[in-house]
């Protein structure tokens, strides 16, 4: 297999860190495989980034265009720095959000995150995934896996927020991407992962023999 690069995406509570972690242990190996994260903790935009979020401030136009710009920065670091020195490694990479994060968060409209996502996908230096998970999830489903893991939320984990961001990404998956799987978050851990699996290997390109 060649090295793949797997982008999780989904909203707060989706499961994307627990796939991540089962994907890692039980199909790729440990070994084989790296998990990154976006924001990263390497550079001042992602720290600037995570500051933001933890912060009590609302999410007004000038926060999302601030924070637009600051994973911008963040994201071009981290494909050059940590994924594509990963993938030349011979090694798998999984990343937990992307630009359709981006776009789905920072978005006022589903037709403004459509555009944000254009632009990503037309810009030469974001690289593109091999494999793109989106995990769907209602709002009410994801507050409550948040309150049960934390009680420290972010500048985003409120209802009206959630539902915004979970609009914004159904309309990004409205039309696949033909490298991309859309799965049930409210399923079982080990059918997210089987489906997961399933669905992976089935965009894996055949060897040339």
């Amino acid at each position: 297999m060649r090295s793949l690069f797997v982008v999780l995406e989904g909203a707060d509570g989706s499961g994307k860190s627990t796939l991540s972690a089962t994907l890692a242990e039980n199909f790729f190996g440990r070994d084989n495989c790296r998990i990154f994260f976006e924001p990263t903790d390497k550079t001042d935009a992602g720290r600037k980034i995570r500051s933001i979020l933890k912060s009590a401030a609302p999410v007004t136009p000038e926060v999302s265009a601030e924070l637009m710009e600051l994973f911008y920065i963040d994201r071009l670091w981290d494909i050059e720095y940590q994924i594509k020195p990963t993938l030349r490694q011979g090694r798998h990479v999984i990343l937990d959000r992307y630009f359709y994060s981006t776009a789905a968060y920072q978005a006022a409209t589903p037709e403004a995150a459509e555009r944000i996502a254009h632009e990503y996908l037309n810009d030469c230096r974001v690289l593109a995934p091999d494999i793109l998970i989106y995990l769907d999830i209602d709002p009410q489903t994801a507050l409550q896996r948040i309150g049960n893991r934390s009680a420290n939320r972010d500048i985003f984990e409120t209802e009206q927020q959630l539902q915004k961001v979970i609009n914004n990404y159904r309309r990004l998956f409205a039309v696949p991407p033909h490298n991309s799987i859309i799965l049930d978050a409210t399923l079982t851990t080990d059918e997210i992962y089987r489906k997961a699996k399933e669905a992976i290997q089935s965009k894996i390109p055949p060897r040339i023999s």
